[in-house]
C-alpha cells in the first residue's frame, strides 16, 4: 500500500483501517522477542531490535511511555507520528511502519529493521579509521535523500527532524529517512505561500528540546510556520557534515551535548545570528568547489533565498549534481555502496537492556483510569495480561455492542 496522494488526507479514516488490520492480525508485545536494546531516551522512549515470533523477521521496536507522553503534553505529537508513518507504507525512501499498538503503560511502533549504521555512525567510523568519504559517495547519499524529500513533499509531509542519526542505511547502502515524531502535514491553500497546518493547540510552539539541533531551520526558532525549505536547510546541514566531517557550530559549543538549557539557548543563538558556510579554500583538494556552493545556498538563513525555494528541480540542476544519473539511483541500480559483511557490526551497539520503567504509585494511579487510556485511542489496544483492567473493560464493551 503506497501513500495516499489526496491533498485532503483523511487521516482518521486511514488510521481506522490501519488499526483494524493490526486487530485482525492480533499483534501484541508478546509477539516479539527482544534481541538488544539500541537506545534509551530516559523515561519516554526506547528503541529495540526485535524478532517476530510469527515470521522470524527482524524489526525495530520503538517503545514509548504513555505517562511521559501525557506528562510532557505530547499526545497529539505521537498521534501525528502514527498518522504520518501509517500513510508511508511500503516506500523505499523511509523506515516503514508495520505495526502500531499499545498496552496499559506503553505505545509500540514496529518498523523496518535496517542492518546498516546510521549516518552519524558511518561518519564517525570513517573518522576513527582516518578515511575520508569519496565525493561520488557523498553525491549518492545526498541525491537519494533529496529524492526521499521530494517524495514526502509531493505528499505534503515536512520532516523537520532530518538529521544524521535519523538516516539509516540498508544492506545496499541506500539511506532511509526515519524519525517522524516532529513531522507535520501541510495543506497548501493557495499560490501565495500561505499554509494551514494539521496540528493542535499543544503544538503552538512546535520546538521542544528533542528538536533543538544544528539541523533545524532558523525560521522554526522564530516561530514561523515552516515549509519545505526547512527540510532543504536540514539536508544542507547534513551535507555540510558529510563534506567537512564536522558538525556545524560544534567548535562554538566546545563539543557540548546540548543537554542543558543554557547550551540549547547558545545553539539557537548561533543558528539565528551566525553566518555558516564552507569556504572553498577549506575544502579538500579532491572535492569540487561546487559542493561547497550547494551547501552554502541550502543553509541560508532566509528560506526565500535558499536553493529549492522555487522547486526541488533547482537543487537537482545545481552544478555539483550536473550529469548525475537520477533515473539509475531512483531505480536503485547503483550497487557500489552496499555494506560489506564486516561493516554490518556498525549497526547501533547494544546498551543495557531495561524494558520497563516503574512508575510511582501516584503516576500509575493516573494511568489506571479509563479517562487516561482513552487519550491514546488511535492506537490499537492489545494486552496479554488477563488482569489488565482496561483490556477487560474493552472486551465487556464489545460484548454489549454485539448484543
Amino acid at each position: 500500500m503506497g501513500i495516499r496522494t489526496s491533498k485532503q488526507v483523511e487521516v482518521d479514516d486511514f488510521l481506522e483501517v490501519f488499526g483494524e488490520e493490526n486487530k485482525r492480525r492480533h499483534v501484541s508485545r508478546a509477539d516479539f522477542k527482544i534481541i538488544r536494546q539500541i537506545s534509551n531516551q530516559t523515561g519516554k522512549s526506547k528503541l529495540f531490535q526485535v524478532e517476530s515470533l510469527k515470521d522470524q523477521q527482524p524489526y525495530f521496536m520503538k517503545q514509548l511511555s504513555k505517562f511521559e507522553i501525557y506528562d510532557q503534553r505530547e499526545i497529539e505529537r505521537v498521534h501525528r507520528e502514527l498518522s504520518i508513518c501509517s500513510l508511508l507504507m511500503n516506500t523505499k525512501y523511509v523506515v516503514n511502519l508495520h505495526y502500531a499498538f499499545q498496552d496499559l503503560n506503553y505505545l509500540y511502533l514496529i518498523h523496518d529493521y535496517k542492518n546498516g549504521p546510521n549516518l552519524t555512525q558511518l561518519l564517525k567510523n570513517m573518522k576513527v579509521n582516518r578515511v575520508q568519504i569519496e565525493e561520488a559517495h557523498a553525491q549518492f547519499i545526498f541525491s537519494y535523500l533529496l529524492l526521499g524529500l521530494e517524495y514526502l513533499h509531493k505528499n505534503n509531509i515536512i520532516v523537520l527532524g532530518l538529521r544524521p542519526e535519523n538516516i539509516l542505511f540498508d544492506d545496499e547502502g541506500y539511506p532511509c529517512i526515519s524519525g517522524f515524531q516532529h513531522a507535520i502535514i501541510e495543506n497548501q491553500r493557495n499560490n501565495n505561500r500561505q499554509y494551514d497546518f494539521i496540528q493542535s493547540q499543544e503544538d503552538d510552539d512546535i520546538v521542544n528540546d528533542d528538536l533543538i539541533t544544528p539541523y533545524l531551520a532558523p525560521e522554526v526558532f522564530l516561530k514561523q510556520k515552516p515549509s519545505f525549505e526547512a527540510d532543504f536547510y536540514s539536508l544542507g546541514m547534513v551535507l555540510y557534515e558529510i563534506i567537512t566531517g564536522e558538525r556545524a557550530f560544534y567548535n562554538n559549543l566546545n563539543g557540548a551535548t546540548l543537554k542543558k538549557e543554557e547550551e540549547r539557548q547558545e545553539l539557537i543563538k548561533f543558528i539565528l545570528q551566525q553566518k555558516t558556510q564552507i569556504l572553498k579554500a577549506e575544502l579538500r583538494e579532491e572535492l569540487d568547489p561546487t559542493s561547497a556552493d550547494l551547501v552554502n545556498k541550502l543553509i541560508l538563513k532566509k528560506p526565500e533565498n535558499r536553493t529549492g525555494f522555487y522547486g526541488i528541480e533547482d537543487i537537482k540542476k545545481h552544478g555539483w549534481l550536473k550529469n548525475f544519473p537520477w533515473q539509475k539511483i531512483q531505480d536503485r541500480f547503483i550497487k557500489k555502496y552496499g555494506l560489506k559483511k564486516q561493516n554490518s557490526a556498525l549497526a547501533q551497539k547494544t546498551i543495557n537492556q531495561n524494558v520497563s520503567d516503574l512508575l510511582s504509585q501516584q503516576n500509575q494511579d493516573i494511568v489506571n483510569t479509563i479517562q487516561f487510556q482513552e487519550k491514546f485511542e488511535r492506537f490499537y489496544y492489545s494486552s496479554d495480561d488477563p488482569n489488565d483492567f482496561y483490556y477487560k473493560s474493552r472486551i465487556e464493551h464489545e460484548k454489549i455492542i454485539k448484543k
